[in-house]
Parts: structure tokens; sequence; C-alpha cells
């Protein structure tokens, strides 16, 4: 009788132990986010070697650097990560689609989305970036829909958008912009794509006569700077 428990406990040990391998190999066992029982993040395979690596909500303060190379879609939204460092995603050369809303990202350094030619769509609604600098979306030229809503962003940088020849949806309401001379260029840029691009909330936050008023909508004589005659 003990010798009949004993193998059946062996054996429910046995089948417990291959599905949870079975589970992790289902997902992916390359790489350190993705391997084990309990994997930080869940990593599907929709096309063979390609990969879905999904960390959303799971605290990360920072970017993994141990993402599958060839990931096809990589959510990081709804954490506590604070900047994106220069080469964060450069090995990920395959990207298509990258979330980052819902995090603390207050600084995005030059070089940071360096490799990513094939990026189509970057969400980073719903965070505290403050400028987006002239370079910092310069290597996307594959992108297609942009989201920067609900930051706190004040100034876009002159030819911040000049290699996005393919983008076709511009989000950018729920920002505080300053519409003075250094955002003339931005106006002219909206005038020139609003035939091309669907672009929302890109209105005046500041000064007070500007505010709600739409940037493409506003006189361009208006953008003045202190010292400006």
């Amino acid at each position: 009788m003990a010798t009949t428990v004993t193998l059946i406990l062996t054996v429910l040990l046995a089948a417990s132990h291959l599905a949870r391998s079975l589970f992790v190999t289902d997902e992916i066992s390359h790489t350190g986010i993705c391997t084990g029982p309990r994997p930080l993040c869940r990593c599907t395979e929709p096309l063979k070697d390609h990969y879905f690596v999904d960390c959303h909500g799971k605290g990360l303060s920072s970017i993994p650097e141990d993402i599958p190379e060839k990931t096809l879609v990589l959510r990081l939204s709804w954490n506590n990560i604070v900047k994106i460092p220069a080469g964060a995603f450069q090995r990920l050369k395959s990207l298509n689609v990258l979330h980052l809303q819902m995090n603390a990202i207050g600084e995005i350094e030059e070089g940071a989305f360096a490799g990513l030619t094939h990026l189509r769509e970057l969400d980073l609604h719903s965070n505290v970036l403050t400028i987006i600098k002239a370079k910092t979306f310069r290597p996307l030229m594959s992108l297609v829909r942009l989201d920067l809503s609900h930051n706190i962003i004040s100034n876009i940088e002159d030819d911040a958008f000049r290699n996005l020849n393919k983008i076709r949806n511009l989000v950018l309401n729920g920002n505080h912009f300053f519409c003075d001379c250094e955002l003339l260029w931005l106006r002219k840029w909206l005038l020139w794509k609003r035939h091309t691009v669907e672009i929302t909330g890109a209105a005046c936050s500041m000064p007070e006569t500007f505010k709600g008023q739409m940037i493409s909508d506003t006189e361009g004589r208006l953008f003045i700077c202190p010292g400006w005659y």
C-alpha cells in the first residue's frame, strides 16, 4: 500500500513539473524576464522566433536589459520608469510597437530610441515630460503613430519631427504648450501636415491670451519672445 501511495505521489509531482515546464517553454525560455515558473513578464511567440513581451504593471523602475532581441511588441506601461537612457532599445531591431504610457518618465536621453528603424507605434502618454529635444525621435523613420498626450510638455524643440515622414497620427492633448517664438516652427509644421496627419490636441496653454487656441489657428505674428520687435 505504501509503495502504491509513493508511486502515485511521484507521478503527480512529475506531471506537475512537466506542466510547469511546458508553460514556460510555451512562452519563452531565452531571457531572464521570461524564464522560470513565474517569469517577470509574459512573453509569447505569435510568429516563429518573434515575440510579444508584456511587462505591464510589474513595478519596474528601469528598462529591462534582457528583452529578447526579436521582440515585435513591448509593453512597459503602468510601471515606475523615470528615465529612458541612451541605447535602451538598440538591440531590438525588429520592434514595431512600444508602449511606455502611465510611467513617471521625465527624461529621454539623446539616442534613447537608437536602432528602432522599424518602430511604427510609440505611446508615451501620461508621463511627466516637460520638453521634447530636437533629436529625440530622429531614428524613428517608420513611425506612424506617436502619443505624447497628458504630459506637461511646454516646448518641442525645432525640427523634432524632421524624420517622421510616415507619421499619420499625432496625439498632443493635455500638455502645457507655451506659444512663443520657440514654437513657431511647430505651427508651420502642423499647417504643412494638416492634410496628411491626424493631429489631436495641439493647443496653447500659455500665454494666458492664447489659452485654449489651437497652435495652427493662432496667427504666426503673435508667436513672439521677449526682445522681439
